[in-house]
């Protein structure tokens, strides 16, 4: 009897483990074929950046700082990075600057991208132990395309000395860099926007320039007007000139005049009027005339200065 029973069991316990994976086994195939009647698939994945290391605000990011994971769709904050290209331009010649701090993990997200030419990101092109000013200049000098982002430049300031009434120019600033260009930092986007937008007011040039530089120019900003010269960039020559005042001005046509070789000399005088023997007219000397070599004539003597030189005795 006993060993009938123990016998019975097992048979029912076998039965019961059946009807249970039969169980399992239907119900698994229910849900296989909801999801399928119900269109339901893997929710896809996308690509986005997120920060590989801390990052502080202001700094520059790099491909170090960053990498690139894949999350579902549905679980992508707005405005994400999603591919490098958009931090570092499709060749690497684009700057990307943190505006605020990001820790391990964060996502990247476009609104914590710095502005390459304003704000943050600039301070991020300014070489350390350099300052950036801003120098307004006439809307000529933007125009002429002379001066563009990159370039080595002077800074020329002009200044009226009121007690004597009159103005004299120095370079004050020398081989400085420009970083901008009013909005423009990028030289190739600056030429393709050539003609678009241009002012015909006062344009700003911001530079980079030494602490002490820094002084200077905003020293003759407020005392006088500033022009910017363009130069060579290889041109490393330290300029030798002591300025120029208003009474140069009024001796340089003298000075030009003095230059000139006698064949231009002779061009720019007017026509002499020939005497002839023929019409009766005398073409002999007359002691009460003084002749050309009897003029008073000025010369230059070499020093700067005029001299007025007497007719022989």
């Amino acid at each position: 009897m006993s060993n009938k029973t123990t016998k019975n069991a097992g048979i029912g316990a076998v039965g019961f483990l059946a009807a249970a994976l039969i169980s399992a086994g239907f119900a698994a195939y229910l849900v296989a074929m909801l999801v399928r009647d119900q269109g339901l698939k893997r929710e896809p994945t996308k690509t986005v950046l997120v920060a590989a290391r801390n990052v502080s605000a202001g700094n520059k990011l790099t491909a170090i700082d960053v990498r690139a994971i894949q999350i579902a769709e549905s679980q992508v904050p707005p405005d994400a990075v999603t591919a490098p290209a958009e931090l570092f331009g499709p060749k690497g010649d684009k700057t990307a600057v943190a505006s605020t701090g990001m820790v391990q993990g964060d996502f990247i997200i476009r609104s914590r991208i710095a502005d390459s030419a304003h704000g943050t990101a600039m301070a991020a092109r300014v070489t350390p132990g350099f300052r950036a000013i801003a120098v307004t200049v006439d809307a000529a000098i933007a125009r002429s395309r002379l001066v563009f982002p990159g370039a080595r430049v002077d800074i020329v300031g002009t200044f009226r000395n009121m007690s004597s009434s009159s103005s004299f120019s120095r370079v004050l600033v020398e081989n400085v860099q420009v970083l901008s260009l009013e909005d423009q930092t990028d030289v190739e986007t600056y030429q393709s926007n050539k003609g678009k937008g241009e002012k015909n007011n006062d344009a700003v040039v911001t530079v980079e320039v030494t602490p002490e530089q820094s002084e200077i120019v905003a020293l003759a900003a407020r005392e006088g007007k500033l022009d910017i010269m363009l130069r060579n960039a290889g041109d490393q020559v330290a300029t030798k000139t002591v300025g120029a005042q208003t009474e140069q001005l009024l001796k340089a046509k003298q000075f030009a005049k003095d230059d000139m070789s006698p064949q231009a000399k002779a061009a720019s005088e007017p026509p002499r009027r020939e005497t002839s023997r023929r019409h009766g007219k005398p073409d002999g000397h007359r002691p009460d005339v003084a002749t050309k070599s009897d003029a008073p004539r000025i010369e230059s003597n070499g020093g700067g200065a005029i001299e007025v030189l007497g007719g022989k005795k």
